[in-house]
């Protein structure tokens, strides 16, 4: 494989470059990677959690425009995933979400504004229902976790079963729009590179039909939320958008904007921006509380 590595070191290079660090924070998974930088802005700090085998590195372009508005942008890894350890144990949903939700802990030092995408938007609902005074705001970017049939949940978890270039190349046409020219090229190697990664495979083999959380506790949320749902939307089923719109507070704010597939473009950057400035605009109340008691060092 030469191009998915390459993508990785590449962005680590270039993120390194303007100003992010690598840290590593000890979970009960094994360490999990992070970006961290200062933003040039005064804007809410702000974290950005990525899909099911994806990385940070498909961020990157995205966190660079959203870097000048911003305190603070914080990027963690998955287990598995990017440069985060190889799992200690096996990962189910449950696992990842106990192991992610010991890094946040240890990563903010103050409120913060997340921002989810797919597996990721999940995380963050679960994040501001079990942590919520650690979250200003939250940006669900096509999030899973609503309840589903078994037919629409094996649609969504066999897409990653994929064994050659035509069916890699259908699996991003169904994230993308259009496909990025890098992962067109490198569609040769995701078969290859999706099989490697046991830790995607797990998580996507303990997902249930079932929701990843109470509605009532999602319901109950006071942060400022805005969920995007793309119109070109091909990864999750209508029914996700459904559920959610049943279950979420009153004051979320739903938008389905043109163009945008599963995984948006870094033009979303605006949009979250926008949002951003709003939630500024309703500081909290001051808490205090301090990091959890992990270990946590720069590389």
């Amino acid at each position: 494989m030469i191009f998915l590595p390459l993508l990785e070191r590449v962005s680590r290079r270039m993120l390194h470059a303007r100003g992010f660090v690598s840290r590593f924070v000890d979970t009960p998974l094994g360490p999990v990677h992070a970006y961290d930088a200062p933003g040039q802005g005064s804007l809410p700090p702000l974290v950005i959690l990525h899909g099911l085998g994806a990385s940070a590195a498909g961020w990157a372009p995205l966190m660079m425009r959203l870097l000048p508005g911003v305190a603070r942008i914080v990027v963690p890894e998955f287990p598995g995933h990017g440069f985060s350890g190889a799992p200690t144990d096996t990962v189910t949903r449950t696992a990842l979400f106990d192991a992610m939700t010991v890094a946040l802990d240890a990563l903010l030092h103050e409120p913060a504004i997340l921002v989810g995408n797919s597996l990721g938007g999940a995380f963050a609902v679960h994040y501001a229902i079990v942590r919520p005074e650690r979250v200003r705001g939250l940006v669900l970017l096509g999030p899973t976790g609503a309840q589903a049939i078994d037919a629409e949940l094996k649609s969504v978890t066999s897409a990653f079963d994929f064994e050659t270039r035509a069916e890699a190349v259908r699996f991003l046409k169904r994230i993308f729009y259009p496909i990025p020219l890098f992962y067109r090229l490198a569609a040769h190697e995701l078969p290859e590179w999706v099989a490697r990664r046991a830790a995607v495979r797990e998580i996507a083999a303990s997902v249930t039909p079932e929701a990843m959380f109470p509605p009532e506790s999602l319901a109950a949320l006071g942060m400022p939320i805005l969920l995007v749902w793309g119109k070109r939307e091909r990864m999750l089923p209508p029914s996700t958008l459904a559920w959610y719109r049943a279950h979420l507070p009153a004051h979320a704010v739903v938008e389905e904007p043109e163009g945008v597939a599963h995984v948006p473009p870094p033009a979303i950057a605006g949009r979250i921006l926008q949002f951003l400035r709003s939630c500024e605009a309703k500081k909290p109340e001051h808490r205090s509380w301090r990091s959890a008691d992990r270990v946590m060092h720069s590389a």
